[in-house]
């Protein structure tokens, strides 16, 4: 019995050195789902890298959005079978896709407009940077 564990605890060693140098030299997995959203006012962009991503004006939020008109948590992008959505999480000021409330969950599609307490945000689906006119008001 003795003469197996000496056996096996070195080979379980080896073994696990083994995955462990062959993990740190893999290439890395991609991140990032190729969806932004982009602040027209300012070119701001701000790439959803998760499939769930909470926007607001906190440190443990995904997206901080440092205004003073933000909720600490204002609102979540969450990404379905059907596609992406944003609700809003019991903001002050509330949240707008092209000026329509969030009252619920709201899909959203390329180009919509996204509103968090008078900060406008650009959805964009596309790996380039979106063609928006800065200064866009709506």
């Amino acid at each position: 019995m003795l003469q197996v564990i000496r056996l096996t605890l070195p080979a379980l060693g080896v073994t696990v050195l083994f995955y462990s140098l062959f993990s740190l030299f893999r290439k890395p997995a991609e991140t990032g789902t190729g969806v932004y959203l982009q602040n027209p006012a300012n070119g701001d962009i701000y790439p959803l890298e998760h499939g769930e991503t909470s926007l607001g004006r906190s440190k443990s939020c995904d997206i901080l959005l440092n205004y003073p008109t933000i909720s600490r948590s204002h609102a979540v992008l969450a990404q379905r079978k059907k596609g992406w959505f944003i609700v809003d999480t019991r903001s002050t000021t509330g949240t707008k896709v092209n000026d329509e409330p969030v009252e619920k969950r709201v899909f959203l599609q390329e180009g919509d407009v996204i509103t968090l307490g008078g900060v406008f945000l650009v959805f964009c689906t596309e790996s380039g940077v979106a063609d928006i006119p800065m200064g866009r008001n709506r």
